[in-house]
């Protein structure tokens, strides 16, 4: 199952690298800052990949038994550290030398991530094990 769902992305990288879709600004429109902070919870919250990551960091970090300090200490840094990161993308990604660079790269950046996706998927379902 792990390499047919591999290949599928990498289909889907290949597809994207020969036929790149068009790229379009959209229109922004100003939100209230509560709304924009709920949107962002919403849309984190519901991703099962950070759900999944978060749930390996907390078993690694968190120890049965640990004073309330130490998991508080835990949960509220690696808050900062995600928000920190989330943003930090954000700004990177969003400034206009990042996106016109993506934008003249995207084929072989596409066709990369579609060559690595299908050599995991092969490795996988030729493993022995």
């Amino acid at each position: 199952a792990g390499s047919a769902y591999l290949m599928h992305l990498a289909y889907g990288a290949f597809r994207k690298a020969i036929h790149p879709p068009p790229i379009t600004a959209m229109a922004i429109t100003r939100q209230s800052a509560p709304t924009l902070v709920a949107k962002g919870y919403l849309l984190q919250i519901t991703n099962p990949k950070a759900i999944a990551f978060w749930l390996a960091i907390a078993a690694v970090g968190a120890t049965q038994g640990a004073p309330l300090w130490v998991i508080a200490f835990f949960v509220s840094s690696m808050w900062v550290l995600s928000f920190g990161c989330h943003a930090a993308w954000a700004f990177a990604l969003s400034a206009s030398p990042v996106r016109a660079a993506y934008q003249r790269s995207r084929r072989w950046i596409e066709g990369t991530l579609g060559a690595f996706f299908a050599f995991a998927a092969f490795k996988l379902a030729t493993a022995r094990g």
